[in-house]
């Protein structure tokens, strides 16, 4: 018996430290490319010594003599903290996933190449600034003063895939910036959805539940200061697009955001401010990276995009600015007819196609062909994810204004460095893709506003459905100049906000979107700023924190008014109309008529559009949320609709019935997975937040790699943004990306704050530390005042020359 003990405890023994050294490896493997963040680095491409002052969440401060070794170490310090993250961007935007991740990855790059993600950046690379040129080496030559010296202490991502980083070029960078433009472009969504709305189901079905902007809401620029040819396998492209959204983190659509400013008469501090939260799909590492930057010409805080240079959101000495997205039309689809020769018909005469051989390579797999095609409108998509041929003789090419030339860096560099507010409007002049509002403060006391974005001017002005390319009817006829585009400056209410609603009245000659947000945002934007005379930080502090819905709002008295002429019998039914009846609209984590309405409205679209559209094209037509956000309520108007209708039943619905049956589903639902008593409804129960790795949906790793899950309040239609794709809730997919708020009375105090943390790395500190401000709508102070900055330092490296 003494021996059979003795054995098994040697046995568990071994167990134990064969575990123990196995956690040590792997701790190992994660924590050795852990960044030096004190002491001295001597490293070969320097000028002249950096100073590196990184602050209790790591957010670095550089301190360079002059701009090529300001932006060497920021490429050096993007490396140290996001390079995997760097890498796998540029790898999406070359179209060579697959290389390292295998045939799972091979639709995205077959995506990637054929829209010719690549070739733009190769052509802007020929193109660019010279003073652009410049900038872009010195950060690449940080990058691989990194990646050079670091060999066999990679980031553990690299070891998981068996692969190591190459050398990073300037083309990179574009490539980084372009894919960023690529996420915000989802105008081209409503056309292919569109086109199939209409081939399915007719004219006057289909332009009913496309939504049009409400014309009484809020503008940015008040008036007075201013087919049938179409197949299944088109499609396919928002299917393939879809997955990479996923894979990259970044599975929302909505990309809603909030940007405003107000003038001293309305700040309490008596100088200018801003504030600016962009809302992008979530994902871990983070989409921003914070940096301060100074040197040479620069002295700028804010947030910056790994694996590209200078400072995208934020502020410098004299100006600060914000962004949010124009939601510009800024993509058209064209159908080719062509013939067995390879041609493609325009204006009565046959060109030839431009025909490219590319091979993608394939881990553990056979490589891949591919035949590239384009028309002088652009590459031809059919084969992004092909199901079959269109047909033999008509192609779909795509045109974006993201494969034109331009050259934001030169941009950033102008915007970063400027000033006052003509030179402000010089660097967003340059700036086309992604089309951007900036909103902007300076610290002599003005506020502006001007749109940075290439908008076609087209033969067509409302080009919404797949067109014919081969007529000439519908082409590009230049872009509006830089000077028509809108603007505004010291406006009279002594504000400016914009929540990616309409830009301008029906008045502006140029189309620019049929995408504006609902208007619920930006009502709610305007009446928090317009309440109080004197607004202090700590006021924007809670404008970013709102969660009152004026959506809800608007749709909660339908819900009531369902119920006016019949017989509530069910005491859950009439609970929740209790709930309903005295709800604030507020739609906070632990609210239950907001877990009651939401699960309710998923039912509702369902009930209206799905046993019409079947179950791919709905989901397709909700994918984009704030198409449903607009349309429903427009619906609501005319409660005689035929959308209301039930095709399967033998009577005829109206908008009352489907309200009364959705509700009656949606307690049902809520009866199995939450339980039966309603008063422990709380929406954080199901709307939850995690911010995912790519290596997160492996159930070993996700423990490691993602961050979460959280309950949080919000949804698509509040201030303090909480979007949920609206076929699978209620998984929060997309909100505030960052914030920031900038007080020019304090310079030593502008807010910054990003969702997880500065590090890409698994068990690094920086890795979430930002997480639980985040989420208690706290910041991190980033003083722009160099003393304060080294004041508050917790480490201190000094980059220096190699000798």
């Amino acid at each position: 018996m003494k021996t059979r003990l003795k054995i098994l405890l040697g046995i568990g023994g071994s167990l134990i430290l064969i575990g123990l050294v196995t956690i040590l490896i792997l701790r190992y493997l994660v924590t050795k490319s852990f960044p030096t963040v004190d002491g001295e680095l001597r490293v070969p491409g320097l000028l002249k010594p950096v100073i590196v002052e990184r602050d209790e969440y790591g957010v670095p401060h550089l301190f360079a003599q002059n701009e090529h070794d300001l932006f060497f170490a920021q490429g050096y310090v993007h490396a140290q903290d996001r390079l995997w993250q760097m890498d796998v961007s540029r790898r999406a935007g070359e179209g060579r996933l697959s290389e390292v991740f295998g045939p799972s990855t091979l639709k995205f790059d077959r995506l990637f190449r054929t829209v010719g993600m690549l070739r733009i950046a190769e052509r802007i690379a020929e193109n660019l600034h010279p003073e652009s040129r410049e900038l872009l080496q010195s950060y690449s030559d940080g990058v691989n003063a990194f990646i050079a010296s670091h060999k066999g202490k990679y980031p553990i991502e690299f070891d998981m895939l068996n692969y190591e980083p190459e050398p990073w070029t300037p083309v990179h960078s574009i490539l980084v910036a372009r894919l960023m433009a690529w996420e915000l472009n989802i105008s081209w969504y409503v056309d292919l959805v569109l086109g199939e709305l209409y081939k399915d189901l007719g004219e006057e079905k289909a332009k009913e539940i496309f939504p049009t902007y409400p014309e009484n809401a809020p503008v940015i620029v008040p008036k007075e200061l201013k087919g049938s040819m179409l197949s299944d396998n088109l499609l396919g492209l928002i299917d393939v697009d879809r997955e990479f959204r996923a894979f990259d983190g970044i599975s929302g659509t909505h990309i809603g955001s909030n940007a405003w400013a107000v003038s001293p008469e309305k700040s309490l501090s008596g100088m200018a401010m801003l504030a600016n939260d962009p809302h992008l799909g979530f994902s871990a590492p983070s989409k921003w990276y914070e940096i301060h930057l100074a040197g040479g010409r620069f002295n700028v805080e804010g947030v910056s995009i790994p694996g590209t240079p200078l400072v995208v959101i934020g502020r410098n000495t004299h100006v600060a600015w914000g962004l949010t997205n124009v939601m510009a039309d800024d993509a058209d689809f064209y159908l080719e007819m062509t013939n067995s020769a390879g041609e493609y018909l325009f204006k009565d005469t046959w060109h030839p196609m431009t025909t490219e051989l590319d091979t993608i390579v394939v881990k553990d797999s056979a490589s891949v062909i591919l035949t590239l095609k384009s028309t002088h409108h652009g590459p031809i998509i059919n084969d992004v994810n092909p199901v079959g041929s269109i047909t033999s003789q008509v192609l779909v090419s795509m045109r974006w204004t993201g494969q034109e030339l331009s050259d934001e860096i030169y941009a950033l560099s102008q915007i970063d460095r400027a000033g006052n507010w003509d030179e402000f409007r010089s660097g967003v002049k340059e700036f086309t893709v992604p089309g951007q509002n900036f909103v902007y403060a300076d610290d002599a006391g003005n506020i502006g506003y001007t749109a940075g974005v290439r908008l076609p001017i087209r033969s067509a002005q409302n080009p919404t459905l797949p067109m014919p390319g081969w007529t000439g009817e519908y082409e590009w006829n230049g872009f509006v100049p830089y000077e028509k585009l809108p603007y505004l400056y010291n406006p009279p209410q002594h504000f400016i906000a914009t929540a990616n609603n309409k830009l301008t009245n029906g008045a502006f000659p140029y189309h620019i979107s049929n995408l504006w947000e609902p208007p619920s945002r930006i009502q709610r934007l305007e009446e928090l700023l317009s309440t109080k005379q004197k607004l202090s930080a700590e006021d924007f502090q809670s404008i970013q924190l709102d969660y009152f819905s004026y959506f809800a709002k608007e749709m909660t008295p339908y819900i009531l008014h369902a119920y006016d002429s019949v017989a509530v019998k069910s005491a859950d039914v009439q609970t929740a109309l209790n709930y309903f009846g005295n709800w604030h609209y507020q739609l906070s984590r632990d609210d239950v008529p907001t877990t009651l309405f939401h699960v309710y409205f998923t039912h509702l679209l369902r009930n209206i559009f799905q046993n019409k559209m079947g179950e791919g094209l709905f989901e397709k037509y909700i994918f984009i949320a704030n198409i449903p956000y607009r349309t429903v309520p427009a619906l609501f108007r005319n409660p005689d609709s035929p959308w209301f209708d039930d095709p399967a039943t033998p009577r005829v619905e109206r908008r009352d019935d489907v309200i009364r049956k959705s509700l009656d589903e949606a307690i049902s639902e809520l009866k199995v997975t939450l339980g039966g008593e309603m008063k422990t409804w709380r929406w954080g129960l199901l709307h939850t937040l995690t911010f995912r790795h790519p290596f997160g949906s492996q159930p070993p790793l996700g423990s490691v790699f993602n961050i979460g899950p959280f309950p949080v309040g919000g949804s698509g239609t509040t201030l303090n943004n909480g979007e949920y794709y609206l076929a699978e809730p209620y998984q929060v997919t997309l909100g505030p990306s960052m914030r920031e708020i900038v007080d020019f009375a304090h310079p030593e105090a502008s807010r910054y704050v990003i969702p997880t943390g500065e590090s890409g790395q698994p068990l690094n500190d920086h890795y979430s530390d930002q997480t639980e401000l985040w989420l208690n709508g706290e910041y991190d102070v980033i003083p722009i005042d160099s003393a304060f900055a080294v004041s508050t330092a917790r480490h201190t490296l000094i980059l220096s020359p190699a000798p």
